[in-house]
C-alpha cells in the first residue's frame, strides 16, 4: 500500500511546483522528494530479497522515478535505469493464472502497468522498445470488442480493484504514446477505449478519476471532461460511509 500511494503521489503531485504558490511549492517538492528516496530504496531492497519483478516494486517506481525526473525533480539515477531495464526485459505482461469464469479476455494488468513504466521515457533504448512491443501486443489482445478491458474480479487493491472503469483508463493510457508515433493498431486501441470512457460516466471511485485525469490531460480532451470527472470523486472515507 505505501508503495503504491507514494508512486501515485509522485504522479499526481509532480506538476504542482509550477501551479502552487511558493510555499506549496516547497512542500510539494518536499513530498516528491520523500517519496521517489522510499520507492528507490524500497525497490532496491526488493529486488535483493525476492527478484521478483513486481507491479508495485518495479513498474511503478520506474514511471514515477521517471515522471518525477522529466519535472526537474533529483531522483535516483542508476535505480531509475536499473528497474526500467529489469521491466523491460520481463516478457510479455501475461499472468499464468487461468482467467476468471465468464471473463475470458480479462486484462492482465501486468502488461499495462510494465507498459506504462517503459512508455514514461521519452527516448527508450532498444531493449525498452522492445519490451515495448511485446506488453502492448499483450494490452491490444485483452481490449473486448466494444472497447473496454475488463478487470479481474477477485484481485486484491489498491493496484488492481474489481472496477472495468479503472482498468479500460489505464490501459487507453498505456497504448497513447503508441498511437500518437503512428501505430494503427495502437490508435483504433485508443479510440475504443477513449469511446466507451466517454460513453460511461465515470463511478466516482479515486483510483478511477485519477486515472481518468492524468488520460484526459495526455489525450487532449476537453477540460469540461476532466472536471466532471473530478465533481464526482468519492474518497475512500466516503465509501466506507456509506
Amino acid at each position: 500500500m505505501r508503495r503504491f500511494a507514494a508512486g501515485l503521489l509522485v504522479l499526481l503531485t509532480g506538476s504542482l511546483a509550477k501551479a502552487e504558490p511558493p510555499g506549496g511549492e516547497r512542500d510539494a517538492r518536499a513530498a516528491i522528494q520523500r517519496g521517489t528516496a522510499f520507492l528507490a530504496k524500497d525497490a532496491l531492497q526488493w529486488k535483493k530479497d525476492h527478484n521478483c519483478v513486481s507491479c508495485h516494486h518495479a513498474a511503478l517506481v520506474s514511471w514515477a522515478l521517471r515522471e518525477a525526473k522529466l519535472k526537474g525533480h533529483a531522483i535516483d539515477e542508476p535505480v531509475l535505469a536499473e528497474m526500467t531495464k529489469w521491466v523491460a526485459e520481463s516478457g510479455n505482461g501475461k499472468t499464468g493464472v487461468p482467467r476468471p469464469e465468464g471473463i475470458p479476455k480479462a486484462l492482465n494488468m501486468k502488461a499495462v502497468l510494465f507498459a506504462l513504466a517503459l512508455h514514461a521515457d521519452p527516448q527508450p533504448d532498444e531493449t525498452s522498445q522492445n519490451g515495448l512491443k511485446l506488453l502492448l501486443q499483450t494490452v491490444k489482445e485483452d481490449q473486448n470488442e466494444g472497447g473496454v478491458w475488463n478487470s479481474w474480479p477477485d484481485t486484491r487493491p489498491p493496484i488492481f480493484g474489481h472496477s472495468d472503469e479503472t482498468a479500460t483508463a489505464l490501459a487507453t493510457l498505456a497504448v497513447l504514446p503508441a498511437a500518437a508515433a503512428g501505430d494503427e493498431s495502437a490508435a483504433a486501441v485508443r479510440d475504443k477505449g477513449l469511446k466507451w470512457l466517454a460513453e460511461h460516466e465515470t463511478t466516482g471511485d479515486h483510483q478511477a478519476v485519477c486515472v481518468r485525469l492524468m488520460l484526459s490531460k495526455k489525450a487532449g480532451r476537453p477540460e469540461t471532461e476532466r472536471a466532471r470527472a473530478a465533481a464526482r470523486t468519492r474518497l475512500p472515507d466516503q465509501d466506507a460511509a456509506r
